[in-house]
């Protein structure tokens, strides 16, 4: 619970207390769907464990990774959360994970309760702000040399199949960028 609450900012002990009365924690088997497309996201998840990717199927049956998370990551469709308006894709649990979760219900009511839990919108600013990098004009290299000097645990976690896609570029391109860039 400490990772997340530092993740989230700095509390008060009483603060801390009412968060940790919001929070629900999951313990997650793989292919749990944490949100489907169609429906609006309305919690936000911190992976204490495990794995998250989010995707979406196309008319062809071809997976498109559109985010991919790990151990101390947040995890929320940021435009279905902050527009109230139904998912693109889905988020699905990769592998066995320990997740937190906080719902837009206790989220508002802990902004009432303490004015410093408005500090929990940078989370949102962190997520947006991973997700413009991978939407940049970005060489191939460019990407797959951000993922290893800022998330390697990524080529543990997720196979290339998965990679490439979320890195938007074919598994034969990843695998010669990975011969040139390591």
């Amino acid at each position: 619970m400490n990772d997340f609450i530092e993740k989230l900012g700095t509390f008060s002990e009483e603060d801390i207390a009412i968060l940790e009365k919001e929070v629900q924690q999951h313990m997650c088997a793989k292919d749990t769907c944490l949100l489907k497309k169609g429906e609006v996201c309305s919690s936000v998840y911190f992976v204490k464990e495990g794995a998250v990717y989010h995707h979406t199927t196309d008319k062809d049956g071809n997976l498109h990774v559109i985010d991919v998370n790990t151990t101390n990551d947040w995890v929320l469709n940021h435009k279905s959360f902050t527009s109230r308006k139904p998912s693109t894709y889905q988020i699905q649990v990769y592998e066995d994970s320990e997740l937190y979760e906080l719902s837009i219900t206790s989220i508002h009511k802990l902004i009432a309760l303490s004015p410093s839990f408005l500090q929990m919108g940078k989370l949102l600013e962190v997520v947006t702000s991973r997700l413009r990098f991978f939407d940049g004009n970005y060489t191939a290299d460019e990407k797959y040399a951000y993922i290893l000097s800022n998330k390697p645990e990524l080529l543990q976690k997720f196979p290339q199949m998965i990679l490439a896609s979320y890195l938007k570029m074919t598994p034969e391109t990843l695998s010669r960028v990975r011969k040139r860039v390591s």
